[in-house]
């Protein structure tokens, strides 16, 4: 169902009778970026679908896991980065020169980021 209504809502094909008016092309457009533009808008149409059925304090959560995904997908995510987001993790040992603007665990988090190759 999803894949379908994302397809049909796609401009750039034969058909776009189930295309909104404000997005039709008119014109058919070549495969790669028809390819493009489906992925695109059978990637939205899910989200969409999945969304409605989340409360509200979910969304975010689902949305985050998605970018994600397609963020590696693409081989655009930095995993050491990615890493350090998911697991946080800590260095201890080195003396915090400003524990009343940041606490322990704090910098200890900020000493974890020197690790991360750039």
């Amino acid at each position: 169902y999803i894949l379908k209504k994302g397809m049909d809502h796609t401009p750039g094909g034969a058909s776009e009778e189930h295309v909104p008016k404000s997005k039709r092309l008119e014109r058919q457009v070549d495969v790669n970026t028809r390819v493009t533009m489906l992925i695109e808008n059978t990637t939205y149409m899910a989200t969409q679908y999945v969304a409605s059925g989340l409360f509200e304090r979910d969304k975010i959560i689902v949305a985050a896991q998605l970018v994600f995904a397609i963020l590696k997908q693409k081989g655009e995510l930095n995993s050491a980065e990615f890493d350090f987001l998911i697991r946080g993790p800590k260095t201890y040992g080195i003396d915090n020169p400003l524990p009343e603007w940041a606490s322990e665990p704090v910098w200890a988090s900020v000493q974890a980021l020197h690790e991360i190759e750039v």
